[in-house]
């Protein structure tokens, strides 16, 4: 008969807590050493042994050494852990809204507990940059792909787009689908892989759209696809050639494929081949005066003086950079802000570079500059987030709007002003100098002269000259101009006298109103420039005979007189003075003219009639 064996009771449970039933009822665990032993033989006796033994007290030595794994782990209570996850969650996704690193939220949390430290959910938080990192990758980025799929399910056709941007030594890949949503607001852009590829060829870039499509279930839908216009997209201007990312997508997902290139791109592509046609390179100035001033402290705070002292206000520069294609019209617009200012230092400055000098003196510089502001305002106005349909529209409207200022020959007030001021200073050359004249430009600015002459007989006698120049039909309209203009100014006092001569006196009150002279209150009246009874001293003959006898008549020739000129004689003296250009001042009444201008006078390429009537026009008092 079988020996009866011992078993794991009650009272043994009690005593040695540090074990547990086995498998069966005569075998106990040892949650110290981990191990499993028989009691069927000696029971109790078996489990003394054991706890005696150096295996476990070693393996009781350092379970006591160490702390429990529970210790690391707070315990919360489960109505603070929704909000405590909801928290962690907000963080991180408020992280990469705004473009921030993970690295920031190391100290963020730390920060946020100590301002609010009356806060349980914030004493609690725990989110640094790996929880950050793990809770976007692997929550936050599948629930919003998930979340788009579902919203899919009812868009019949998408389109793909994808750009390349340089991370370091890889490129970076986003892949985003736009479609049409008429129950959430129209258009929507939303981004389903972010891929690192070695290189940037249409064999890589294709793959990672088809992979991309095919993973959500997309490819049927696709119908157009979107980028910028490079070659490797497109296949240059004419879209031809079959190793290009368009050309490929055509192949393999859908062969009537809509192709749409970035429209700023498009418009930004016009404005810079349409600048390549001005005399004056508008990139390289923009980026040159950029970079003279942007890490230089003292001659930054040297222009800012000179803006204080212009009272102008001072804004910084802006950089323009050919890959970014809307940086170009902030950039000019700036500079247009700051363009009397930059003229002034660069003219003050010493050794400034050539480039910049030139580009200063030409007084056409600021023209150019209006003009490429007026059309990027066209084209910059036009950028907006708008669907395939919408592009084509905005693409036709703005060529129709640059034909129309073509057809009308439309130019911008600020232009016009500046090429008034320019003709106003005598400067037509400088206007006539980009249209490419050549040896006839001086021809055509000879008959432009001729044929705006308004005196016909000077017109006749130009036009009978033989091989006349620019210069010399100049010099000649000049000088019988003035000749015709002096003339009359030594006539102009006879003319005067003799329509004065040949006025009757009109009868009148004794007052000087027309009423009548027997009813005139000024009868009884005493004059008082001859204290006469009977009129008043404005209609006084004496008087007036008196004032015009202190007052003797000077002729034109007498030194120890001066004539008394009119406005046109006045004016015909000071058409003589500008066109002689030298330092003279400019005449009234009073003027007193030395014999250094008559010398200037006599030395300059005037005709020897224009400086005799300057003399006779002489005011010497």
């Amino acid at each position: 008969m079988p020996r009866r064996k011992c078993t794991f009771n009650e009272d043994l449970r009690t005593k040695f807590t540090s074990f547990k039933k086995g498998k069966y009822d005569w075998e106990v665990c040892c949650s110290i050493c981990n191990c499993t032993i028989s009691i069927a033989n000696k029971g109790r006796r078996d489990i003394e042994d054991h706890v005696k033994s150096e295996k476990h007290s070693k393996n009781l030595r350092a379970s006591t050494s160490s702390a429990a794994l529970d210790s690391f782990v707070v315990r919360r209570p489960a109505a603070d852990q929704k909000h405590l996850k909801a928290a962690e969650a907000t963080i991180a996704y408020h992280t990469v809204f705004h473009h921030q690193s993970f690295n920031s939220l190391d100290c963020t949390i730390k920060l946020n507990q100590k301002i609010y430290f009356d806060s349980n959910i914030c004493k609690q938080l725990s989110c640094a940059r790996t929880k950050a990192t793990a809770i976007i990758t692997n929550v936050i980025a599948p629930f919003s792909i998930s979340q788009v799929l579902c919203d899919l399910k009812t868009i019949a056709f998408i389109s793909v787009q994808t750009d390349a941007s340089n991370h370091l030594a890889l490129k970076m890949f986003p892949v985003l689908i736009r479609y049409y949503d008429f129950k959430n607001g129209g258009t929507k852009s939303k981004i389903l892989n972010l891929a690192f590829e070695k290189n940037e060829k249409s064999d890589t870039i294709t793959q990672l759209i088809v992979e991309t499509l095919t993973k959500n279930n997309l490819l049927t839908k696709c119908i157009g696809f979107c980028a910028d216009n490079c070659n490797t997209n497109f296949g240059g201007r004419q879209r031809k050639g079959s190793n290009n990312v368009y050309s490929k997508l055509k192949l393999l997902v859908n062969q009537n494929m809509i192709g749409v290139g970035c429209p700023p791109h498009v418009l930004n592509n016009a404005i810079f081949h349409g600048c390549d046609t001005l005399p004056v390179d508008v990139d390289i100035i923009i980026v040159k005066i950029y970079n003279y001033f942007s890490i230089y402290t003292v001659r930054t705070e040297r222009l800012r003086d000179f803006a204080e002292f212009l009272d102008n206000e001072y804004k910084p520069l802006l950089y323009h950079s050919k890959t970014r294609w809307l940086s170009l019209y902030p950039a000019v617009e700036r500079l247009l802000l700051m363009f009397e200012v930059l003229k002034s230092y660069f003219e003050e400055v010493e050794n400034p570079p050539k480039i910049l000098i030139e580009f200063f003196k030409d007084d056409l510089s600021e023209a150019y500059l209006f003009l490429v502001h007026s059309l990027m305002s066209i084209f910059n106005f036009n950028i907006q987030d708008i669907s395939i349909i919408e592009t084509v529209n905005v693409l036709q409207n703005i060529v129709s709007n640059i034909q129309e200022r073509i057809n009308s020959n439309f130019i911008p007030i600020k232009i016009k002003s500046i090429m008034k001021k320019l003709v106003e200073s005598g400067l037509q050359e400088k206007l006539a100098r980009p249209c490419e004249f050549g040896d006839f430009l001086s021809a055509a600015l000879r008959d432009r002269l001729i044929c705006g002459l308004y005196n016909e007989n000077i017109q006749k006698r130009l036009l009978s000259e033989e091989n006349i120049s620019f210069e010399t039909a100049c010099t000649k309209a000049i000088s019988m101009e003035v000749a015709l203009i002096g003339t009359k100014a030594m006539h102009h006092d006879d003319a005067v006298a003799a329509v004065k001569s040949s006025k009757k006196p009109q009868s009148q009150a004794k007052c000087g109103r027309q009423h009548n002279p027997s009813t005139c209150p000024a009868q009884h009246w005493k004059c008082f420039a001859w204290n006469q009874k009977g009129h008043t001293s404005k209609v006084c003959r004496k008087g007036c005979l008196k004032e015009k006898t202190s007052k003797p008549i000077r002729k034109v020739g007498d030194s120890e007189s001066s004539d008394e000129y009119t406005d046109d004689a006045l004016n015909y003296v000071n058409t003589v003075v500008s066109q002689i250009g030298k330092d003279v001042p400019i005449l009234s009444e009073k003027t007193i003219v030395c014999q250094e201008i008559l010398e200037n006078l006599t030395v300059s390429k005037i005709s020897p009639l224009l400086v005799t009537n300057y003399k006779l026009a002489t005011l010497c008092k």
